[in-house]
């Protein structure tokens, strides 16, 4: 049986396009059969929906706060009922059918952590999601037991450190740019099938909610999400010959490529404009 991982970027709005990317994915591969998971920021309360069986509720989340035109992403996540309000939408508890991490900063120490949040008491999930989406500046970093966390995004956007060293066949990674990344461990970057979504409104779909660009995002993520799948699994989850086949084929003919280092290196070079967030929030 193949192993498979799954991999979704922070994007803050554009964490709609994921829900309809999920939807995607989940008629092909089930939760149940990703072993690794890893998200960060929005992407890790969008793999939480996922891994729970809650898409549906997600959803529906989106679109509720797609109801009023125009309201500002950023200016709402500065408040803490908001935050406290998207988590509790999708949270239901329970187990994980996977490994699913997500990367914090740890305000003490300032570094990134990684936590598995299948491995932490289940009273403290909700926390560790909340933790996900605390954006420095905006909000109080969340405490839990003897230590605090803001969201891992600003370092690590793409956790790519969660699944790199991990035994998987292939991983599906989820994020909004327009490059075609090259990742800094090849072995991974060969292993990986890629879903971008790059429109040319990156910045207002990133802090804007409206009705309308969540439909648009909801369903183009469902629509390309379904189609790149297509290519890859023709023949199969399983059939890896192919699949490798066709990832090399996709790195090859998109040629917007780019090489981005992963959170390995990013970690040990946390700059002083991080530094000063943590400073400015104590």
């Amino acid at each position: 049986m193949v192993r498979i991982g799954l991999l979704l970027s922070g994007g803050m709005a554009k964490g709609a396009y994921q829900i309809g990317a999920l939807e995607a994915i989940s008629e092909w591969i089930k939760a149940s059969e990703f072993e690794y998971v890893a998200g960060s920021s929005i992407g890790a309360l969008n793999s939480y929906a996922f891994l729970t069986g809650n898409l549906s509720k997600a959803k529906d989340m989106w679109k509720d706060l797609g109801a009023n035109e125009d309201i500002k992403w950023i200016l709402k996540a500065m408040k803490k009922s908001f935050v406290e309000k998207v988590v509790g939408d999708i949270y239901v508890g329970g187990d994980f059918p996977a490994h699913f991490s997500v990367p914090l900063l740890e305000t003490c120490s300032r570094k990134l952590k990684y936590v598995d949040l299948s491995s932490v008491p289940e009273a403290d999930v909700e926390k560790y999601l909340l933790a996900s989406v605390a954006m420095p500046v905006y909000c109080k970093p969340v405490e839990i037991g003897n230590e605090a966390f803001y969201d891992g995004a600003m370092v690590d956007n793409i956790p790519v450190k969660s699944l790199a060293d991990k035994d998987l066949d292939y991983i599906i990674c989820i994020y909004f740019d327009t490059y075609n990344y090259m990742f800094e461990n090849e072995e991974f970057n060969n292993k990986c099938i890629k879903l971008a979504f790059n429109d040319n409104t990156f910045i207002s779909n990133s802090i804007v909610v409206s009705e309308e660009r969540t439909k648009f995002m909801l369903e183009t993520g469902y629509e390309k999400g379904k189609e790149i799948l297509g290519e890859f699994f023709k023949n199969g989850t399983d059939d890896l010959e192919y699949i490798y086949g066709q990832i090399a084929r996709y790195n090859a003919e998109n040629a917007n490529v780019k090489r981005r280092v992963t959170g390995d290196f990013i970690v040990d070079n946390i700059n002083k404009v991080t530094k000063h967030i943590f400073r400015h929030n104590k």
